[in-house]
């Protein structure tokens, strides 16, 4: 199983909605995960947001925005786990 998280709009000006893509024996689906970010703190190449500092330096972030950030990257991690251990369980790999 192949699967990746996309933002609906990666060029869009405010805060888009989150998916996973991924393929199942030869079929592909699209899950929207109920989440959205702007896309100035999404990691194209990791598929998550930017939690660290040094990335986060040119941004005016409080305390509580950078938390956010930082539970979103948790509950994405959470919805891979899930996934992943569904798919082992149903012997999918």
């Amino acid at each position: 199983m192949k699967y990746n998280f996309y933002l609906k709009s990666p060029n869009a000006k405010n805060e888009t909605p989150i998916f996973i893509r991924f393929s199942l024996n030869g079929k592909y689906y699209k899950y929207y995960t109920k989440k959205k970010i702007h896309p100035c703190f999404w990691n194209l190449d990791t598929q998550r947001p930017y939690t660290n500092r040094k990335n986060l330096s040119n941004f005016n972030l409080n305390a509580l925005e950078r938390l956010n950030l930082k539970n979103l990257q948790v509950h994405l991690n959470n919805l891979e786990g899930h996934i992943l251990s569904y798919m082992h369980q149903k012997d999918f790999s």
